[in-house]
């Protein structure tokens, strides 16, 4: 060291050795924790990832663990919340590998003339078409398996609850983009568990909470499928949205169960829409039937 103790002597053999061996400590030890908090971050996730990788060809699987481990090495501080959907994105751009084969064909047309590049570009939405279809078609076998569920008389209010709050598609185009969080749902459990304690408990209704992406709210009171919707549902639904409008505003009110009293068609409620599973089966099943036949009908150029 300097004659004052305040710096080090660059040059110094002493200080080269010393200088090496504390970099050599130091890396491994951040190399040991950081395996750790890989291996703590990954077993968290290994479900997701598991179920996820069982989707995949055998010979995609290992490509799809190496692009997981560079993830999690590079993201391995960041919180959960944001690493598990990129794996997801990540693994799911491996299982559809038609979409990687027609990207790069348009990255290498794009430097190339405008013909070829419009060409790929135009296989990219013939691409995205045969997409639609398939998930059109994986749809209707989803409404013929829920449509025997709600045909169960056994069935309740949460089996129906748990079908349907991943699937809101089924509700119409406007509710494809919304969603329930943690916040929501973790409202609708204490306010449900408050309101309905003790004697009341088995009267406590079934309630989904989405989140539109204008702050605008859509309250879904699931009854049982084999329920006739009445007016004092409806009265008792518009008691749950003025309890909730004192933390979100504004609540649009849906509440769907077997069928409702047609007494009430002379009289329909105000801002609470009725539906059934049957119509919400029916109308679904009529939507993916005409984009199907219209997917298939050939394309006039």
């Amino acid at each position: 060291m300097t004659a004052n103790f305040g710096s080090f002597i660059e040059n110094n053999r002493n200080y080269h050795e010393v200088r090496l061996w504390a970099q050599g400590k130091i890396r491994e030890l951040l190399n040991i924790t950081c395996q750790r908090e890989m291996s703590l971050a990954r077993a968290r996730l290994q479900l997701d990832i598991n179920r996820q990788l069982e989707k995949l060809p055998e010979h995609r699987r290992k490509f799809a663990e190496l692009a997981i481990q560079r993830i999690m090495l590079k993201l391995y501080n960041e919180p959960e919340e944001r690493v598990r959907p990129i794996i997801s994105v990540v693994l799911d751009a491996v299982e559809r590998d038609e979409y990687r084969v027609v990207l790069e064909r348009i990255y290498e047309a794009s430097r190339s003339d405008v013909s070829a590049f419009a060409d790929a570009l135009s296989d990219f939405g013939l691409l995205e078409l045969s997409m639609i279809a398939q998930q059109a078609g994986v749809r209707v076998e989803f409404l013929d398996l829920l449509e025997s569920l709600v045909l169960n008389p056994e069935t309740t209010e949460a089996v129906v609850h748990k079908a349907l709050a991943t699937n809101l598609w089924m509700l119409g185009p406007e509710f494809s983009f919304l969603a329930s969080n943690q916040t929501l749902a973790k409202v609708i459990e204490q306010y449900t568990s408050e309101k309905f304690s003790g004697p009341r408990a088995n009267r406590r209704p079934d309630l989904l909470l989405l989140n539109h992406p204008t702050r605008h709210y859509s309250l879904i009171e699931f009854k049982r499928p084999s329920h006739t919707i009445d007016r004092q549902d409806i009265n008792q639904a518009e008691q749950y949205r003025d309890d909730l409008g004192s933390k979100f505003q504004p609540i649009d009110i849906l509440v769907i169960g077997g069928q409702h009293d047609t007494r009430m068609d002379l009289n329909p409620p105000q801002n609470v829409q009725i539906l059934s599973y049957a119509g919400l089966v029916s109308r679904a099943r009529s939507e993916l039937q005409w984009l199907l036949s219209e997917l298939a009908r050939p394309t006039q150029v």
